[in-house]
């Protein structure tokens, strides 16, 4: 369709901007509409086989009376002939890229996660209608480059008959050419379709947003290789990829049950191996335990004695060296008066010096402090000590407790996988 030609509906009209894809019968293409919104346009040549067309009406009356945030919109649709013939077309958003322009970019795990989330809420909602997708595919899945990553491109999907604008005359293994994601029943055109041939196209594109490759048979790239913080998948994909439909999850809500107790499963191994690691044994690890406060020089300036001290004293520390100085019995009040500030210890010779010599006075008084300073350096190590074993025996018994929880929540995620 031509640039710049005009569509046009009961409700509004839309000119064409570029084509932008292309598949099956039909193109899309970016437009515009009366308010100069971007859009996307589906359109097909009403000259396709009656097959298609058909299918091309249910696409569009299934997506119009069954809305939901994961699966494409269509917001109008009409009819528009040109000199050459008749077009049938439907309008939706325009997406900022496909899931395959994303993962050609170099998709990030977590944009994966939420890929496959997102793509599991649209197929829970579509098969719950009696729709199944049937052609699942990194092209058909689209990001509006915000929040959601949504399902479009419903041309050859199985719809329950209540969805069904008109009866299509074919059989449920009718395909389109690319068929890199489709179940082993489709390629064969052997089985019924039913969720779990979605499930298989969607355990292929997971297992592809990771590794980059798309499985084939046994022995494909799996995600442990690639990613250790995803390995749990492995086992999620395998089952989806089972060769025999009923090997595979049945449905996506048996999907997200084995999916979700898998990753809890494996989140609460890796804390139980962390939990598990034995304690550093030692000392207390304090900064005053491993470096006790030692007198390194003093000076008297201005009337006080200023003592250098090799480490500055926090207030536990001084606790201890004022409760010290009750092991002494001579003028016990001088160290009262010494005043800690950063690694100082400042105390006031006036008054103190009219005891007698000064030398001989100033030279006991440091003698004295220093005993008080190794006393309160014991006691401060002795009780750090003791405080650090209480803390050891209380963080070995949370984590044995912890570890215990962890375990039990494992019983119960195998008690559900067990269910499925």
């Amino acid at each position: 369709m031509k640039k710049n030609t005009i569509l046009k509906t009961a409700f509004d009209e839309y000119t064409i901007v570029e084509q932008i894809g292309e598949g099956g019968n039909g193109t899309v293409h970016k437009a515009t509409n009366s308010d100069n919104s971007s859009v996307a346009i589906k359109v097909v040549p009403k000259s396709i086989s009656k097959e298609k067309l058909k299918r091309f009406k249910n696409e569009i009356y299934f997506c119009l009376k069954n809305p939901n945030d994961y699966i494409i919109k269509v917001l109008d649709n009409g009819v528009y002939s040109d000199e050459k013939q008749e077009y049938i077309f439907y309008v939706m958003p325009l997406y900022a890229k496909s899931l395959r322009q994303l993962m050609k970019e170099g998709i990030f795990p977590d944009q994966s996660m939420k890929a496959f989330a997102d793509i599991c809420k649209g197929l829970a909602f579509a098969h719950s209608k009696g729709c199944i997708h049937r052609d699942l595919k990194p092209e058909n899945i689209l990001f509006d480059g915000k929040s959601h990553y949504i399902i479009a491109d419903f041309g050859i999907a199985h719809f329950q008959d209540s969805d069904k604008f008109t009866t299509v005359e074919t059989r449920e293994s009718s395909r389109l050419a690319n068929f890199s994601y489709h179940a082993p029943e489709q390629i064969e055109n052997s089985g019924s379709i039913t969720a779990a041939t979605d499930i298989f196209a969607l355990g292929l594109i997971v297992n592809e947003m990771f590794t980059g490759k798309i499985p084939s048979g046994d022995n494909y790239k799996k995600i442990s290789e690639v990613n250790v913080d995803f390995a749990f998948l492995d086992k999620v994909v395998q089952k989806m990829l089972s060769q025999n439909p009923n090997d595979r999850y049945q449905s996506i809500d048996e999907l997200n049950i084995d999916f979700e107790a898998r990753k809890k499963a494996f989140e609460n191994n890796k804390q139980i191996a962390a939990l598990s690691q034995p304690l550093v044994q030692g000392e207390a690890r304090d900064y005053l335990t491993d470096n006790p406060i030692k007198i390194l020089d003093y000076i008297i300036n201005n009337g006080q004695l200023i003592i250098k001290l090799s480490n500055s004293p926090n207030d536990l520390w001084e606790r201890f060296y004022y409760n010290a100085l009750t092991l002494f019995s001579s003028i016990p009040f001088c160290y009262k008066n010494f005043v800690f500030m950063g690694n100082e210890a400042r105390y006031d010779l006036e008054g103190y010096l009219q005891y007698g010599n000064s030398k001989q006075l100033v030279e006991s008084l440091i003698k004295d402090f220093k005993q008080a300073v190794e006393n309160a350096n014991r006691i401060y190590a002795e009780i750090a000590e003791s405080s650090y074993q209480e803390r050891r025996r209380q963080e070995i018994a949370r984590r044995q407790a912890e570890i215990q929880r962890l375990e039990s929540e494992n019983e119960f995620n195998d008690f559900l996988k067990g269910l499925l």
